[in-house]
């Protein structure tokens, strides 16, 4: 966890991440070093557990930052906005984007061919494909 502005970047607080294989290989803990209280615990527990440390020490956050690998994380955004802490988190290309309060529909089926995809009952965000050069622009 890092302390930002626009010009310093400064550590707060770290954990040591220790992948479940690892975790459970005496060997390779050892000739790692790896102390014996490090288990293993998802990178997105580690990342909420430091900002509850830091919350002790009186440090929270005006926003969050994160890549994708924490923007994926359903449970970490929603850890985030428990605590009460803004953020932007990136999140990969492929995922699709609804309003909170959006139901899932189906118009009936006719019986013939394929049974009709389910929509949404609120208007989709704008589709969106790939341009030359790697810009985006709608359809």
């Amino acid at each position: 966890m890092h302390a930002v502005s626009d010009t310093a970047s400064c550590p707060l607080q770290w954990r040591l991440f220790v992948p479940q294989e690892w975790a459970d290989d005496a060997v390779r803990r050892q000739k790692t070093g790896i102390p014996q209280e490090a288990g293993h615990r998802e990178k997105w527990r580690l990342a909420l557990d430091i900002l509850d440390e830091l919350a002790g020490w009186g440090l929270v956050p005006p926003v969050v930052v994160a890549d994708a690998g924490y923007g994926q994380n359903a449970d970490f955004r929603d850890g985030l906005n428990g605590r009460g802490i803004g953020y932007v988190v990136a999140v990969r290309s492929d995922v699709t984007v609804h309003p909170h309060d959006v139901r899932p529909t189906a118009p009936a089926w006719s019986g013939n061919g394929r049974r009709p995809a389910t929509a949404t009952s609120r208007p989709r965000w704008p589709r969106w494909r790939p341009a030359m050069g790697g810009r985006r622009s709608p359809r």
